[in-house]
């Protein structure tokens, strides 16, 4: 058999995953000028998806449901927050990741996760409040 995206062994019953990406606060000033004109990308064994994008905000609530398959016990989920700009390439401003044994077949517990950034550190947000990500 073939080893199945992500690593690990194929698990028995593969599931779909449903998560609302709610929204997220505080988030930190990436431009000189304005506020984030934020969205997410959803990936999970190779599959990706990505949130509408909301402009101006430092607390943008996307209310955006994406099902992502779970086919191995060691995939986990991560969730990019993004930047988009017209002129240049979007930025990253953090991630969340969730493990995969974290992933209930129900679906994620309705919280706030934190933000982390490239160096794997809590972000602040221009208001100097931490940067989370609400997810269900």
């Amino acid at each position: 058999g073939e080893a199945a995206p992500g690593g690990g062994e194929p698990m028995a019953t593969p599931f779909e995953l449903g998560v609302e990406v709610r929204g997220a606060r505080h988030l930190p000033k990436m431009d000189v000028m304005g506020k984030c004109d934020a969205y997410c990308l959803l990936s999970l064994g190779g599959v990706e998806k990505r949130t509408n994008r909301v402009e101006g905000s430092f607390d943008p609530d996307w209310c955006d449901l994406a099902w992502l398959p779970v086919a191995t016990p060691s995939a986990s989920l991560l969730v990019t927050l993004m930047d988009w700009s017209r002129l240049s390439k979007d930025k990253e401003i953090g991630t969340v990741r969730i493990p995969a044994g974290r992933l209930p077949a129900a679906g994620l517990p309705a919280r706030d996760y934190a933000v982390l950034s490239r160096r794997g550190e809590p972000l602040k947000g221009h208001d100097g409040l931490p940067t989370v990500l609400s997810l269900a």
